[in-house]
């Protein structure tokens, strides 16, 4: 990024359009004077830099469970409904236990035409899934505001908050 951004330092207008999964953002920034061109483009790239970075998710596959007490993180503590296991990529020995994430459908995985709903749902990881086929296994309750939980598996977008 920031060899692209020398090539236009000594330009008048710089622009950068950034697609990242569907959205697609655009920024252009003119320079009046040479002396601020390169503390300006250095601003205006790293604004650009953490737009990005605050809005990638990372790409991963939900099932649903519907037993959810004991845990793996918290025991008998019953922890609501907005819950997930964590799928082994992402259990790292339990450092995982109470974060939480917000969840994303972005398709199907299987014969279930468009089961996506269209919204995200914010979830607390309180169990471990070893083996599963999921990065996360959401509560059917999670499941079923992101997805038909008739698709059983979809493909998401996750994100650590």
């Amino acid at each position: 990024m920031l060899d692209q951004a020398l090539q236009v330092t000594f330009a008048t207008q710089a622009k950068l359009k950034i697609r990242n999964k569907g959205s697609i953002f655009q920024f252009k920034a003119d320079f009046k004077r040479e002396p601020m061109e390169k503390t300006t483009l250095i601003i205006f790239v790293g604004i650009t830099a953490c737009l990005v970075s605050t809005t990638s998710a990372t790409a991963g596959i939900a099932t649903f469970y519907t037993s959810y007490i004991p845990s793996a993180c918290f025991g008998n503590q019953n922890n609501g409904n907005m819950i997930a296991a964590a799928g082994d990529a992402l259990w790292n020995n339990g450092a995982v236990c109470g974060k939480t994430f917000t969840v994303t459908c972005t398709g199907a995985r299987n014969a279930v035409p468009h089961p996506c709903t269209g919204k995200s749902v914010t979830v607390k990881i309180v169990d471990h899934c070893p083996g599963c086929p999921s990065t996360l296994d959401l509560s059917k309750e999670a499941f079923t505001l992101i997805a038909d939980p008739v698709a059983g598996i979809i493909n998401i977008d996750y994100k650590q908050l």
